[in-house]
């Protein structure tokens, strides 16, 4: 997973953007098949970004204190694809929300298992720890987390030097 998976500001651009089109294709142009064209596009970006609106629904929810929904759209996000990692990871902040630490943590520790290359929940966990002031096990997660961190920090400075190295010569 090399992107975080989340819906960003510049995705509802996107999508406002497109519905922007359509409509004038439609009204102003009176360009029908253009205009539709476009609404295909909004849905097959809406379709291919269903898990991340789910996940950023559930967090949704969970601000608003409605635990028990946030738990279930991660459920039904984890139903589709049980590999999504960051519906775990919402799952295990829901836990800590709802302060079941100890489930929290564990699914801390699933997410982590999940993807070895992840340092997202290992940071929940030591800001869990750090809650419990428990110092000791929060200043080791926090480390395997930079570490983690500062790895994929590393393979992106490489891999855009070698971009330019390789793109810069003609």
């Amino acid at each position: 997973m090399d992107r975080y998976q989340g819906w960003k500001w510049y995705d509802t651009g996107l999508i406002i953007l497109l519905l922007i089109a359509a409509l004038y294709c439609i009204i102003i142009m009176s360009d029908y098949f253009m205009g539709i064209a476009c609404l295909a596009v909004i849905l097959m970006v809406i379709g291919s970004f269903t898990q991340e609106i789910y996940v950023f629904i559930a967090s949704v929810y969970k601000k608003r204190g409605n635990y028990n929904k946030a738990l279930e759209l991660c459920d039904k996000v984890l139903d589709k694809d049980s590999k999504y990692v960051y519906a775990v990871i919402e799952k295990g902040s829901i836990y800590e929300e709802m302060d079941q630490t100890d489930k929290a943590l564990k699914t801390y520790d699933y997410a982590s298992s999940m993807d070895k290359e992840l340092y997202i929940p290992l940071r929940k966990k030591g800001d869990l720890y750090t809650k419990l002031n428990r110092s000791d096990e929060a200043q080791k997660a926090y480390e395997k987390a930079n570490i983690l961190k500062l790895k994929k920090d590393e393979e992106r400075w490489t891999f855009r030097l070698l971009e330019k190295i390789s793109f810069g010569k003609k």
